[in-house]
């Protein structure tokens, strides 16, 4: 009995140093500190911070500041609610940033070993507060106050509106380059002739509101400069309130859309090329000739699925039937052209040939190819038109295979680039044969054997070939070694 009750006595001991609210193990995010009442905001202090707090279950904390970590022990004072810091550590690096130097002196001298800190959790446990004595107040969220994100130069690509139609920055002459440069609550940017900056309000649900805003007051040399740049400027009315949202796109780009609710917006995207929707893997669906004669990808046996990849350093990689090509376009902004140099293609020669003389001889010669994207029905595509060959080429999305044994979609490479091991995801097929090749066709080395994995660590930085063979066919793709 003795022994039964020393034990209880133990458990009791040891669980007073923890907290009876479970909701406060985890991450929060600091969006406002100070003496009470003059509040801090943390998107006040620029450039954009993200300061967190961490704590875990037996009490043990972690944290970013503005340039340094800190982490150390709680204890739970269960008669009055509260946490003590029981120790600390940080690091000690110079931020070089004075704001930041402000914030974090602040911070370090009043969260200090020894502090207690009453704590309240609100808002369904979605808001932290943190009081000492000295009248000292940190205010937490566990959702970031701000999409990190969203801080860093963005290429306008378009301004939309509900009823007007959608201004296109592509089609703008003499060709422009507008940019917005968001860091936390502030911005700046180039439009046509004239540069501006300003500063947003940010509001906990998100909403970033126009606060202040300034621009230079130059006579554009062209009329659609002008008429672009009282659009552009239009959107940025005191005020003016918007809610950013960030997408990614393929080859780890990033869009923004800043949707205002009185029906307009502004879509941007973190590379400079003015067209970024080119920028992405299109499977060719058909080549149509003048002669009104067509050939459909899907209809081929055995299935295929040439595609082009268009990366937003403009280089261009591509597969056909059984070879691979590439190159790098070269974008003609005024005449909405790209031209293919440096041009480069393998020569296996493929069992059964149908398409692959036309596919790559499309961007074999230096000359430049117009292209239109659209909706098809309900497919969105590409179509590119060379000046001088008989036929276009009409690309979409997705692939089209006319057979579903051996779909391509199903083997997939990863991570690519690549820079050590490259690992093959292969959904209901068992790959029993690899063979990597050199960019001009040369055979590296050869694998016979069921493998999900890769070593090609020794290879040079560059692009490669790889062929997959299993019971059901062969798939070709190209991987990156960086």
């Amino acid at each position: 009995m003795k022994k039964t009750l020393l034990f209880l006595i133990i458990i009791l001991f040891s669980f007073q140093g923890f907290s009876q609210d479970d909701n406060i193990y985890q991450t929060w995010y600091l969006y406002a500190y100070n003496p009470v009442p003059d509040h801090v905001y943390i998107t006040e202090i620029t450039p954009y911070i993200n300061p967190t707090l961490i704590i875990s279950e037996n009490l043990d904390f972690s944290g970013e500041l503005a340039c340094n970590t800190f982490n150390g022990n709680f204890t739970y004072d269960s008669d009055t609610d509260s946490l003590t810091i029981n120790s600390l550590s940080s690091t000690d690096t110079d931020c070089g940033i004075q704001e930041h130097t402000d914030f974090e002196s602040y911070f370090l001298n009043v969260f200090s070993e020894g502090n207690n800190w009453q704590y309240d959790l609100s808002f369904e446990n979605t808001n932290l507060t943190m009081d000492d004595s000295d009248g000292n107040r940190l205010y937490y969220q566990n959702y970031p106050i701000q999409n990190p994100d969203l801080s860093q130069t963005w290429y306008l690509n378009s301004i939309y509106y509900e009823f007007d139609p959608e201004i296109f920055v592509s089609e703008i002459n003499p060709p422009i380059s507008p940019t917005l440069i968001i860091d936390g609550i502030n911005f700046s940017g180039q439009a046509a002739c004239n540069t501006f900056s300003g500063t947003f309000s940010l509001y906990a649900n998100g909403t970033y509101i126009v606060e202040t805003f300034s621009k230079t007051n130059n006579e554009c040399e062209h009329q659609t400069h002008t008429d672009f740049e009282a659009k552009y400027f239009g959107n940025f009315n005191i005020g003016a309130p918007y809610y950013p949202g960030i997408g990614d796109g393929n080859f780890e780009m990033q869009h923004l859309d800043l949707s205002n609710p009185l029906f307009r917006g502004m879509k941007f995207s973190n590379v400079s090329f003015p067209v970024p929707a080119l920028l992405d893997t299109w499977y060719l669906s058909s080549i149509e000739y003048d002669s009104g004669d067509s050939i459909d990808i899907a209809s081929i046996i055995p299935s295929i699925s040439p595609d082009l990849n268009i990366y937003p350093s403009l280089e261009i990689m591509g597969l056909a039937e059984c070879n691979g090509f590439g190159g790098d376009f070269e974008y003609d902004a005024t005449n909405e052209t790209l031209t293919n140099l440096n041009f480069y293609a393998t020569l296996f020669i493929c069992e059964d040939e149908t398409i692959e003389g036309e596919y790559i001889g499309f961007f074999a010669d230096e000359m430049p190819l117009s292209y239109q994207m659209g909706y098809n029905i309900n497919v969105y595509e590409l179509v590119l038109e060379h000046p001088i060959l008989d036929y276009i080429l009409i690309f979409q999305k997705t692939p089209l295979l006319a057979s579903p044994d051996f779909l391509i979609s199903n083997i997939k490479l990863y991570p690519n680039p690549v820079s050590d091991r490259l690992f093959i995801s292969s959904e209901n097929t068992v790959v029993e044969k690899i063979i990597v090749y050199s960019i001009n066709g040369k055979i590296l080395f050869e694998i016979v054997n069921e493998t999900n994995s890769i070593d090609v660590s020794t290879l040079s930085k560059g692009i490669y070939f790889i062929e997959l063979s299993s019971s059901e066919g062969k798939s070709i793709q190209r991987f990156i070694k960086k």
